[in-house]
């Protein structure tokens, strides 16, 4: 298997404000191993480098159904299931969700999310959304990339793993769009 880069960045993220307990546990992909988290409203966490901290336990009962989800999921087909956004503002909710509608196999711009949420100045409040998405390849923030069209970065593994993601799904950038230059990689 491949594993992420020792490069990658670390994604700073809560898993939200859950009091209920999150069951976890460690899913082997193609990507390396990849922590998933659920609750009894829907998954909540996906994570390439951690399990979800606070009022979590290790559960290993759902872990052939979560790996078979990401790799289905790997092999080009959408998760359509449940999440549990508990916690989350109204504002990370609807970048989220709008998000979750980009089709595989296409980019759209930080200031596109923001115009179809109706925050037409707000690019910049939808990228520090997606820097802590919860639920990266569920909801898909590796599909939004800078107005320039340039990569820009990616919290599950730095433009390296988006630019792997992308080409998963078919995309082909220009070459000098993978190259990050230094003021580049904040949205737009």
């Amino acid at each position: 298997m491949n594993h992420l880069p020792s490069t990658g960045t670390r994604r700073a993220r809560p898993a939200g404000s859950y009091s209920r307990e999150i069951c976890y546990c460690c899913c082997q992909t193609d990507l390396g191993p990849v922590w998933v988290g659920w609750t009894a409203r829907g998954i909540c966490w996906v994570d390439f480098f951690s399990p979800p901290a606070g009022n979590a336990r290790a559960d290993v009962s759902r872990q052939a159904e979560m790996t078979r989800m990401l790799s289905d999921w790997l092999a080009g087909k959408e998760f359509t299931g449940v999440l549990d956004l508990t916690g989350l503002t109204a504002f990370s909710r609807s970048v989220l969700l709008k998000v979750r509608e980009i089709p595989r196999g296409e980019v759209r711009s930080y200031a596109w999310v923001a115009r179809e949420i109706g925050r037409p100045g707000a690019a910049r409040a939808v990228g520090n959304v997606l820097a802590r998405n919860p639920v990266p390849l569920l909801i898909p923030c590796h599909r939004v990339i800078p107005q320039s069209g340039i990569l820009g970065e990616y919290s599950g593994g730095g433009p390296t793993m988006k630019a792997r993601l992308l080409a998963l799904e078919g995309v082909v950038l220009p070459a000098s769009s993978t190259r990050i230059r230094a003021g580049d990689a904040r949205p737009e």
